[in-house]
């Protein structure tokens, strides 16, 4: 159930936010910025420019466009007691990469849900294990939804799943796929994986 209400969440809201980018209100969207620590996670808002995130504990993250880098737990359940977690990036050429083979990232879920939306843009997704549409004991979702995107990783992920449900969703663009070991649609003890490539070559 908290699944399927962080992709109706993460749909309504990017295209709520798109609309208002759209219209003619006069808003300084390159400049916006709001950092916030809650009792259930931190929440993240950020604007057009290039950034660079790097967050442990985040239960909300919103970049509204640019070309962005993520490093670690982007769109992941960090620890027990956040487990929870949105991450949706508007626009931009964005580079997702985690280093560490124990922490789950790019949509990935240990005991929670945990969800990475892309909007749009030629995306790179790089890590070691347990990421990009992956769980154990939860729901981890990653979504794509254009692009012609990199993914890369060494095992348990591109919709791979122990005990829960691992998605990974590329709606758009010629991609490229890398993986090691257990990945790529892949259901594990008691899991359902699922890797969705809509259109591209």
């Amino acid at each position: 159930y908290a699944g399927l209400k962080l992709m109706e969440t993460s749909g309504w809201l990017s295209d709520t936010l798109i609309k208002l980018k759209n219209s003619k209100l006069a808003i300084d969207w390159k400049n916006q910025n709001l950092d916030v620590e809650t009792p259930i996670g931190r929440l993240v808002i950020s604007g057009t420019g290039d950034d660079i995130h790097k967050f442990t504990d985040v239960l909300l993250s919103v970049d509204l466009g640019g070309n962005d880098t993520y490093n670690g737990q982007a769109g992941s359940t960090p620890s027990l007691q956040i487990p929870v977690s949105l991450a949706i990036d508007l626009a931009g050429d964005d580079k997702y990469l985690n280093d560490d083979e124990y922490a789950p990232s790019q949509g990935a879920a240990i005991f929670g849900a945990a969800m990475l939306l892309d909007v749009s843009g030629d995306d790179v997704y790089s890590s070691k294990r347990l990421s990009q549409g992956a769980s154990m004991l939860g729901i981890g979702i990653l979504a794509d939804m254009e692009g012609n995107d990199k993914y890369d990783m060494w095992t348990d992920g591109q919709g791979a799943a122990y005990f829960g449900v691992g998605l990974a969703i590329d709606n758009k663009g010629d991609d490229k796929y890398y993986l090691w070991g257990d990945g790529q649609g892949y259901g594990g003890v008691g899991g359902v994986g699922t890797l969705v490539n809509r259109t591209g070559n």
